[in-house]
């Protein structure tokens, strides 16, 4: 409830907007508020993130998987953790929200194009590294 521009333009005023942030890190800057496709550039997260930590420490989970295999998945996080499995949450909890508005359609679209980018990142830094 916060946002006052329709999804499409308040897509377009993103970079507009996190540019013009003076504190990124403040509590209600535009970078906690507005950066809705800038969120899912998971490389640049990832990368920071393995710049403390190695790579065996970090699992990676697709929100798809989760939806699919949901009890499997539940144990796979179990079992990287290493902690007895917990199967008290099911998968309607986890995916309650509304999904597949037909007026976002080619917002959808144009959001899963713009990230075409980020996809072959995201695979290079999840292809098997060799030693050395």
């Amino acid at each position: 409830d916060r946002e006052h521009l329709p999804l499409w333009r308040a897509l377009l005023s993103e970079p507009g907007r996190l540019r013009r942030c003076p504190d990124p890190r403040a509590p209600g800057s535009a970078w906690r508020r507005h950066s809705y496709r800038r969120r899912g550039l998971y490389s640049l997260q990832l990368r920071n993130l393995y710049r403390h930590f190695d790579t065996s420490q970090v699992l990676l989970l697709r929100t798809e998987d989760l939806a699919r295999r949901h009890e499997a998945v539940l144990q796979r996080i179990s079992d990287f953790l290493g902690v007895s499995a917990y199967r008290g949450v099911k998968a309607e909890t986890v995916f309650a929200g509304e999904r597949g508005n037909r007026r976002h359609r080619l917002v959808a679209w144009l959001l899963r194009l713009s990230y075409l980018r980020e996809f072959i990142r995201m695979h290079a830094l999840n292809a098997p590294r060799s030693p050395g």
